[in-house]
């Protein structure tokens, strides 16, 4: 029998499993006995393992594809998983190759402490990105306002926790720089879904119908998204 977490709570009146993060968690009253909880999750072994070995497989995936800050590390750019390599030079400065993406640090910080490089590996990153996103998004932007005749009345780059892109009340979209990470044709998908909600403030079927129109591929965008955004975030380093 696996492991379990046990749980007690005067309000609950049954008892409750629950896989969360590799751990068994059981929920039970005050009233019921060890043994019934034993057969409870004897019982529930094939449910249990199931959940478990799916989360041993997503954690796998997300080991193998998330991004690393470091030397030989994973970097993503243009919908492709890259090699990071780490350099030392004149300036600060990023430098993308055909198989990789090369981050030169200013040679001063040969003296500085290794954990002293990779924050300002990431910042050096974070920078690059931003410019890239204000540049790429503000240069494809004229073509689909032109094809959608919508309009915004301001544009910001910026970085989410949660999402790919924003418009709010006042006409304003503002786009996650990290969309540079993300295939071409997924990141013409977001821009046009923000101009969308120009016309369309919600998620209704005459908002997606006008997607659609505009970007006939829109759902598999939407799931190459849902299936990489957990890989697409910054690690912390300081």
């Amino acid at each position: 029998m696996f492991d379990y977490q046990l749980i007690r709570s005067r309000n609950r009146k049954s008892v409750a499993l629950q896989v969360s993060a590799g751990q068994v968690l059981v929920r039970a009253p005050y009233g019921v006995s060890p043994k019934r909880i034993d057969v409870f999750v004897n019982n529930k072994q094939q449910w249990i393992a199931e959940k478990l070995q799916r989360y041993a497989l997503v954690s796998e995936t997300l080991r193998d594809n998330q991004i690393v800050i470091k030397n030989n590390g994973i970097l993503w750019l243009k919908g492709q998983k890259l090699p990071l390599l780490v350099r030392f030079s004149d300036k600060n400065d990023v430098i993308v190759r055909k198989d990789a993406v090369e981050v030169t640090l200013s040679k001063r910080y040969l003296s500085a402490n290794e954990q002293a490089c990779w924050v300002k590996v990431k910042s050096v990153l974070e920078n690059w990105f931003k410019q890239q996103a204000n540049e790429v998004i503000r240069q494809k932007l004229p073509y689909f306002i032109a094809q959608t005749k919508l309009s915004p009345n301001a544009i910001k780059i910026r970085q989410y926790k949660a999402r790919w892109g924003s418009c709010d009340n006042k006409g304003q979209l503002s786009f996650n720089y990290l969309l540079m990470m993300v295939p071409e044709s997924v990141l013409d998908y977001v821009i046009i879904h923000e101009l969308c909600h120009l016309k369309y403030f919600n998620h209704s079927t005459h908002f997606w119908q006008l997607v659609a129109r505009y970007c006939p591929d829109y759902r598999w965008a939407k799931t190459w998204l849902k299936q990489h955004q957990p890989f697409l975030t910054w690690p912390k380093i300081d």
